[in-house]
């Protein structure tokens, strides 16, 4: 049981890591650090260089990420159907944030110069959507099956509370980091990009644990 509890949690990881990474990079940063003049020339590109605005660029990957909630849904009730697209609409977001953040973090290690506003959207944009995540993966069928035992997770209930630490720890990290970039010294972005380092950790394992284990 559990090596195929392991098996599944492997391929659920693979495939779901698969989907989301298309969206997930580029999500909150068009949305949020729309007609921004930054300095990375891959990333943090004023959206009007590309001849389309950010909210546009947004709009964009829609259409994907509906797809890709529905595809995940083997009942095609409504109830079922509207979890799934908010779980996958939700957590593209919620990783979204968290990645862009870390990534933004590193080039201010290379443009100390660029304001420190803009890092802290992103923060924020973190703080925002982490109780959201929780949420829509909480909704029936959700995590709350696996913790109290109803969803067999193979381990004795240890992935279910594993995935409760780590929603909690991606909470505090996000709040951890917000205080540490109202230092006004260098060194507060450099604790900022090393806390996202760790958020990237826990915010996946919030997300790809649940699936794994929702999708038994």
């Amino acid at each position: 049981m559990r090596l195929v509890l392991v098996t599944r949690c492997c391929y659920e990881a693979l495939s779901v890591f698969l989907r989301r990474l298309q969206w997930c990079l580029g999500f909150v940063t068009a949305w949020f650090l729309r007609g921004k003049h930054l300095a990375s020339p891959w990333l943090l590109r004023r959206s009007d260089s590309f001849g389309t605005s950010g909210p546009s660029s947004t709009l964009v990957g829609i259409p994907g990420i509906v797809v890709a909630g529905i595809a995940a849904v083997e009942n095609a009730d409504f109830g079922s159907v509207s979890v799934s697209l908010l779980r996958v609409l939700v957590g593209t977001a919620f990783l979204g944030a968290v990645s862009d953040t870390m990534l933004l973090g590193h080039w201010y290690l290379v443009q100390p110069g660029m304001p420190r506003r803009l890092i802290n959207e992103l923060v924020d944009a973190v703080i925002y959507i982490w109780p959201l995540e929780v949420v829509v993966l909480l909704l029936p069928t959700g995590m709350i099956s696996v913790i109290n035992g109803t969803i067999d997770d193979g381990w004795n209930g240890v992935l279910g509370w594993f995935w409760l630490a780590s929603a909690i720890v991606t909470g505090v990290l996000a709040f951890v980091t917000r205080a540490a970039l109202k230092e006004r010294s260098y060194s507060a972005v450099m604790a900022a990009t090393g806390l996202m380092y760790l958020a990237i950790l826990t915010a996946f394992c919030t997300d790809i644990v649940a699936r794994a284990l929702l999708a038994i």
